[in-house]
C-alpha cells in the first residue's frame, strides 16, 4: 500500500486514507438516500455481487479515464461497506 500511495503522490494524486473513507462514506449515505434501507434488506449475496461487478466494468474505459475509474471504485467500495452492514452476510464475531 505505501508503494502504491508513493507513486501516486508522485503522479500528484493525493489519496490520504481519511480522505478516502470519508469519500466512501458520502457515497454510502447518497445510497441510502436515493435506494433506502428496505432496498438493501432485499438484495440478494448474488443481487449485491452484480452490482460489484457491473460497477467494475465502468471502471474500465477506453480511452482510460481516472475519474470514471476512481468514482466505479468508489462505489464498489460503499456497496461493499452496505454488505457489510447486513449482519446475515457478515456476522460480527
Amino acid at each position: 500500500m505505501d508503494a502504491w500511495r508513493f507513486e501516486l503522490k508522485d503522479r500528484g494524486i493525493s489519496m490520504e486514507r481519511d480522505r478516502i473513507f470519508r469519500a466512501i462514506t458520502e457515497e454510502r449515505e447518497y445510497q441510502d438516500q436515493k435506494w433506502g434501507d428496505r432496498f438493501n434488506k432485499l438484495n440478494t449475496p448474488n443481487d449485491w455481487i452484480a452490482y460489484i461487478v457491473l460497477y467494475a466494468g465502468e471502471a474500465v474505459t477506453l480511452p482510460w479515464d481516472i475519474n470514471a475509474f476512481r468514482t466505479a471504485v468508489l462505489k464498489i467500495a460503499a456497496i461493499c461497506v452496505a454488505i457489510l452492514e447486513r449482519e446475515q452476510y457478515a456476522p460480527r464475531h
